[in-house]
């Protein structure tokens, strides 16, 4: 079964990842990112623990905060 997260942040070497609740956070190594990880991205680990980035599911959510943001500006 594959999780997913948000990386809220890198602090001190490590990762920063929101649970799936925006709630519950944790910390993990940051060299377990995968390359191209970047604040905000969709994080998802699957079954043997290794991370990828869910690009279709961070583009999205970039473009709908992208949105909000031009409604509330303009």
């Amino acid at each position: 079964m594959t999780k997913r997260f948000i990386l809220d942040r890198f602090e001190d070497g490590f990762a920063v990842l929101y649970g799936g609740d925006g709630t519950s956070s944790f910390t993990v190594p940051k060299f377990l990112m995968p390359n191209g990880a970047r604040e905000g991205a969709t994080i998802v680990q699957d079954d043997s623990g290794a991370f990828s980035i869910d690009t279709l599911d961070t583009n999205a959510r970039r473009d709908r905060i992208a949105r909000k943001m031009d409604d509330l500006f303009s």
